[in-house]
């Protein structure tokens, strides 16, 4: 059974961060599992903006006041009885929170999202969505608030497309239900192929459609004896349309207070043309997401 390590929670003080930091206390909690925090402070180069640099001095303040707020954090987690230790890291984000996995060896990282739409998001990019694709560890991405995180998971809605990422999903969602008396309800979403529509735009007929959904009923009755063998309450959809709102929408109905998810892991051109349906579910879900794909330890 699935069951985190270590958990290494990256934080900046904001209120997603806070969020994140006290989900992952619950978790650790739960597993009796030790927490690592990571702070990421970049030197700021601001010089070839302008024609002078950041004072010394006042980097070095920079420093300590984050280091005061980290180990401020960690006293209040370790308050809760749970073994934390911290880091502040001087590079840039997504490097620390790898470096800190490969140190502590961790199959789980806990982070808030700021939620960056639009123009901002296409240029600030996201550091959740860029640590989901560089970083081989299972990714819990908070977006609830932090009264919403002091609750426990009581429902995950996990997603499948039967392929073998989905399979590694499974595993997470299984482990963390088992412990946390959750509830699991398995979806998978049919999108109908081109080829099914045609290069003209004709749709399916009735027949066609029945015989894709019987199909993935079929696939989706298997995914759900993944489940079998321990005493979970599981319920099991099949739905047709976009799987990113689909699944959003799902979520937002069914209640759920996490999607758990494989993805793929396109990446360079692949990943610029077709997207993620997995970064696509990350913006628009109404809960936390957590991913997993090949090369994350579990």
């Amino acid at each position: 059974m699935y069951t985190p390590r270590q958990i290494v929670v990256p934080v900046d003080f904001s209120e997603p961060s806070r969020a994140a930091a006290r989900r992952a206390l619950g978790l650790a909690q739960a597993f009796d599992t030790p927490l690592h925090l990571v702070h990421s402070l970049q030197y700021p180069d601001i010089g070839s903006y302008w024609e002078f640099n950041l004072p010394p001095k006042a980097w070095e303040t920079t420093r300590e006041q984050a280091r005061a707020a980290l180990l401020q954090l960690e006293n209040e987690l370790t308050e809760e009885g749970v073994s934390v230790s911290s880091q502040l890291a001087e590079t840039d984000p997504v490097s620390a929170i790898e470096a800190a996995v490969d140190q502590h060896r961790s199959n789980l990282i806990v982070m808030g999202t700021h939620g960056h739409s639009g123009l901002k998001h296409a240029v600030l990019g996201s550091v959740a969505e860029r640590t989901l694709r560089a970083v081989n560890c299972p990714t819990l991405a908070v977006k609830e608030s932090e009264a919403d995180a002091r609750r426990p998971l009581q429902r995950i809605l996990y997603a499948t497309d039967f392929s073998i990422h989905s399979k590694r999903a499974a595993l997470l969602t299984s482990g963390l239900a088992q412990k946390l008396g959750a509830r699991v309800d398995v979806l998978h979403v049919l999108m109908l192929p081109s080829s099914a529509v045609g290069p003209y735009g004709i749709p399916p007929s009735d027949e066609v459609v029945q015989q894709l959904r019987e199909s993935a009923r079929a696939l989706l009755d298997e995914a759900t004896l993944l489940f079998s063998n321990s005493d979970l309450s599981v319920e099991s959809h099949l739905h047709q349309g976009l799987p990113s709102e689909v699944l959003a929408r799902e979520a937002e109905r069914l209640e759920a207070d996490l999607i758990v998810m494989g993805t793929r892991g396109n990446t360079g051109l692949k990943h610029v043309f077709l997207g993620s349906v997995t970064e696509r579910t990350l913006r628009t879900a109404p809960c936390s997401v957590l991913t997993t794909k090949d090369g994350d330890p579990i």
